[in-house]
């Protein structure tokens, strides 16, 4: 006889010889319900060097009358104390499997959880757009290259006047190193980079020809200008007064007067202006 029904079943057995009988009794009861266990969510030991705590939730069961048996398979440790806990705390990241056992009925249930370490810091990319130079106070720092979200946050530091902007991005006036420090708040992981400020505000080294004049045996002078950047990087202005240019660094006057010659870093807007005086001395000697 099977049955799925709980209850009391009488078993009667009868002589039929003499009429004698026995009678016996059994109680089925209904399966006592199984527990189960749940962990939170994976976790994470990341850069803040925080103890994780793991959050094992029992139901179906009283979690007061449950032993809790953990184990790991690649090395993962509890802190001292804690392995028998429904909230043990995680001191060595790894895979932790866990064995619950109902006192009650002897029935287990089981999970597993992952708890990794989250130690890699958001990117840091320092640059610089500009130089401090004659056309420009300033240069602009440059971090929107590196790592970003709601949870980063940016500093920049001068090495030698200190904490200079928390801005992704910021002007500076002043030459030299700074630093990029890039932080994720909530795993504290922290990435820097550096970056150098040039200042050039020096004007361009300018050689020019010595002053000529003029006179019955040149009717020509010729200014001829080097100077000390690469060739495509300044600009030469010989002022309006000179018709006659030649090429980049040469021009020639025929009249007297004051010439002005200005050359113009292209890169840096810096200047040197140079002056140059050619006299007429083409005086013809009189025939007496």
């Amino acid at each position: 006889f099977s049955t799925t029904t709980p209850g009391t079943y009488f078993f009667e057995v009868i002589n039929n010889q003499n009429g004698c009988t026995a009678l016996d009794s059994t109680v089925v009861s209904a399966e006592a319900e199984l527990p189960m266990v749940m962990i939170d969510q994976d976790a994470a030991i990341n850069c803040n060097g925080d103890e994780v705590q793991l959050n094992a939730v029992v139901t179906n069961a009283n979690p007061n009358a449950v032993l809790a048996d953990w184990s790991s398979p690649d090395g993962g440790q509890l802190a001292p104390g804690t392995e028998d806990l429904l909230t043990p705390t995680v001191t060595v990241p790894g895979t932790f499997n866990l064995t619950i056992t109902d006192e009650a009925t002897g029935c287990t249930a089981t999970d597993m959880v992952t708890v990794v370490y989250d130690t890699i810091p958001p990117a840091a990319v320092a640059a610089v757009d500009g130089l401090i130079s004659c056309d420009s106070e300033t240069a602009l720092l440059d971090g929107s290259a590196s790592g970003q979200g709601p949870n980063v946050t940016y500093n920049w530091r001068s090495l030698s006047l200190g904490d200079v902007s928390d801005n992704i991005t910021e002007p500076v006036g002043a030459p030299g190193l700074y630093v990029l420090t890039v932080r994720d708040t909530l795993s504290g992981c922290v990435a820097t980079d550096t970056v150098l400020v040039v200042q050039d505000t020096m004007p361009p080294l300018v050689t020019l020809t010595p002053a000529q004049n003029l006179n019955c045996n040149r009717d020509t002078v010729t200014f001829a200008a080097s100077v000390d950047l690469d060739p495509g990087t300044f600009t030469i202005d010989w002022g309006n007064s000179i018709s006659i240019i030649e090429g980049d660094t040469i021009a020639r006057v025929t009249e007297p007067g004051v010439y002005t010659i200005t050359v113009t870093n292209d890169i840096t807007g810096c200047e040197t202006v140079l002056t140059r005086e050619v006299d007429d001395l083409d005086d013809a000697p009189e025939i007496v």
